[in-house]
């Protein structure tokens, strides 16, 4: 049977935002803390009046969430009332939360997307509204039970007045029903049955009369200290955020001088400005692993990125108003939900010899006479393997097209290639994405896919034909090319600083050789021997780290809020340089240094809360985190199996002058490797003849 707070937390799951309902945290917190109090009293270990909380039995339930609530009563010296118990218990409501919704999901009733956080009933559950391998009489779902309670003159169960008691104290009423619903005869049925429990009636009266604690390490109200930059500071990038992160904290800002208002106007403002707002002469940063707890528990609540990708969509003649990458809350959940499945690790999974092969007819196209230039090489060998695993394409021909409209768009962003795409290599360029977007629908046509499993083509096609409204015809276009052009450069330049620091380190390379080798020892590789390279992966993890490819991310604040006692009015554009934890000596020691023993116990360093986010934190952490890693340890370990490479030419340093940032973070064209010799026979001429098929 369900505990109460289980229950209670189900009743605020907002299935359209993929989060609980927006309640004050304090209310939440206070909630949860009564629904733990009224859990107890159900198992008769505590009653309560008006006056006081008593203990009636010590004895443990062998509950994780019960028994340390439990155990602090019984060591209380002293009776205190609910409000009192209900306050101390908020206190732990964050921990409370994870909690509770892991236990429902490995109960089988809802499901936390890791990649970004979401929380929604699973499809059975939402559908059935009854929950899995639980007592007949606790299957019904908590929303439908109590919506028939509150709108028929049913007699309720003493659980549902005390659940309908806690949900009208915290205001949930107000979120779950339309205006139109919670009429005046519901309020009245509301009132009513919230007086029927005595239980109930006290602890939902605790939740309305509690106030938050004072924090003792709360920052008093202050303004956001205010920095007055130099040119020279400026150029200096990372290292100007870090010193004023280590001087002031994780909130400051930065006045505009000449400089940062040019910045400002080519990255955030000026879509803020078409709308008539006004900066207020200063650009606020948010740094640090606090701003990155905050951001990642927040970002729902407080935050939009529409203003910063409004260029980009614009690009596409797309409404802006169901790209992914633009859109915030409710649009935003329901296209990360239809997509997810189509971005899981299981994909690549179910594909590794098409990545080999992908991958091998790359190997096959590099010749022995000329160097080998990491980032396009990269990009190339990127878009093949997105063409192939994610569309079920083979479209080497379209490489130059794409590579030419996208780094155009997302140059937009920056300031460049102002207003639509009008130059005529690229109108050419777009015109070919249209051609193979057409191509890629009419392969996911019914008469044309064959037995292929449904991938995210097909769950994409399948949106727009259900509901074209939300998934239009004008947007269509940009969600079939989304899972190619995505990773593109986030995934293609990751491999490319990869390549750098294992050709630099002679041991690092050996020991991923020796790993690579084994994978093949046995033949064809698995998705599970994949998935045991260990040396591969942690070199993967820690050029994410060093080498940051998306190193911040711009929001919109769209909610006044209040961070590290500085209150950020709404409108407000802020900068989140999340990835500035990575350089922080206190989290990751030698920081400059790549180090893979980092991400191997018993050091662990990337366990740390907040510390190690390269793949963005908050709604729109990146989605295919897990296929990327699994794509990108498979086609390493195929280069490093198949030939021997040098760093071109023997000695070359990448430093931080040397990396280029525009449209993001990658080698640029001083990185170059030789071939020096083949290592397998499926990378010579047969390779290169089954490349020309």
């Amino acid at each position: 049977m369900l505990r109460f707070i289980e229950e209670i937390l189900l009743l605020l799951i907002d299935e359209k935002r993929g989060d609980l309902f927006p309640l004050p945290a304090w209310t939440l917190s206070c909630t949860l803390a009564g629904a733990l109090l009224m859990d107890l009293a159900l198992e008769n270990r505590i009653d309560t009046d008006p006056e006081r909380l008593v203990l009636l039995d010590a004895a443990p339930l062998d509950d994780d969430l019960l028994d340390p609530v439990l155990a602090d009563i019984a060591q209380a010296g002293d009776t205190r009332d609910a409000r009192f118990w209900v306050e101390r218990t908020a206190a732990k409501a964050d921990e409370i939360r994870e909690q509770v919704l892991a236990r429902l999901a490995a109960r089988g009733i809802l499901e936390v997307e890791e990649e970004g956080g979401g929380v929604s009933l699973l499809p059975g559950v939402s559908r059935a509204r009854r929950y899995p391998s639980l007592d007949r009489e606790a299957q019904e779902d908590i929303q439908l039970r109590i919506m028939r309670v509150l709108f028929s003159d049913d007699i309720p169960a003493p659980r549902d007045t005390m659940i309908i008691s806690l949900a009208d104290a915290c205001g949930v009423f107000e979120r779950l029903l339309a205006p139109a619903e919670l009429s005046e005869k519901v309020r009245e049925r509301v009132a009513l049955l919230s007086r029927m429990d005595l239980i109930g009636r006290i602890i939902a009266e605790a939740i309305r009369q509690s106030e938050a604690p004072d924090d003792p390490d709360r920052i008093p109200a202050r303004e956001i200290p205010v920095v007055r930059p130099s040119l020279n500071d400026l150029l200096l990038g990372r290292a100007f955020v870090l010193e004023q992160y280590q001087k002031w904290g994780p909130i400051f800002q930065v006045e505009k001088n000449l400089l940062i208002k040019l910045i400002e106007a080519v990255l955030i403002t000026k879509p803020l400005a078409q709308r008539g707002k006004k900066g207020d002469g200063k650009l606020i940063f948010m740094a640090g692993p606090e701003a990155n707890r905050f951001f990642s528990k927040n970002d729902n609540a407080y935050f939009r990125n529409r203003e910063f990708w409004i260029r980009f969509d614009e690009q596409f003649d797309a409404k802006a108003t169901r790209s992914m990458i633009s859109t915030s809350g409710e649009d935003h959940f329901r296209m990360r939900r239809v997509k997810s499945p189509g971005y899981s690790r299981t994909v690549g999974e179910a594909q590794v010899s098409g990545i080999l092969d992908v991958t091998r007819r790359e190997i096959a196209a590099w010749s022995n006479d000329k160097p080998i230039v990491g980032t396009p090489m990269s990009k190339r060998l990127v878009f093949n393997l997105m063409c192939r695993i994610m569309a079920g394409i083979s479209a080497p021909e379209y490489f130059e097209d794409f590579i030419a409209l996208f780094e155009a768009a997302f140059k937009s962003i920056h300031g460049r290639y102002p207003g639509r795409l009008r130059w005529p290599r690229l109108r050419r360029a777009r015109a070919r994405m249209d051609e193979l977007t057409a191509k890629i629908i009419a392969l996911h046509e019914p008469e044309n896919r064959g037995d292929r499993p449904p991938d995210i083509i097909d769950h994409v096609i399948a949106l727009h034909r259900t509901d074209p409204q939300f998934l239009c015809e004008t947007d269509l276009g940009m969600a079939i090319l989304e899972p190619i052009f995505s990773p593109l450069d986030t995934m293609a330049h990751s491999i490319s600083f990869m390549f750098y620091e294992l050709l630099k380190d002679p041991d690092l390379l050996h020991q991923a050789r020796a790993e690579a080798d084994a994978l093949f020892a046995q033949g064809m590789p698995t998705a599970q021997g994949v998935q045991q390279l260990d040396v591969i992966k942690r070199t993967f993890m820690e050029t994410l780290r060093l080498y940051s490819v998306v190193p911040l991310t711009i929001r919109t604040v769209a909610n006044s809020f209040e961070f590290a006692g500085c209150p950020v009015p709404a409108g407000q554009p802020v900068v989140l340089p999340f990835t500035l934890a990575h350089h922080l000596p206190a989290y990751f020691p030698d920081p400059e240094r790549f180090d893979i023993d980092r991400f191997a116990p018993p050091r662990n360093e990337h366990q740390q809360s907040g510390v190690y986010m390269p793949y963005g934190m908050g709604t729109h952490r990146c989605i295919g985190s897990h296929l990327a890693e699994f794509m990108t340890k498979t086609a390493m370990a195929t280069v490093l199996h198949d030939v021997d490479l040098a760093l071109d030419p023997p000695g070359y340093v990448l430093t931080e002058r040397k990396i280029k940032r525009i449209p993001t973070r990658h080698p640029g064209k001083s990185f170059r490797f030789r071939l020096v010799g083949r290592r397998s026979a499926t990378t010579g001429a047969s390779a290169i003849a089954a490349a020309g098929d």
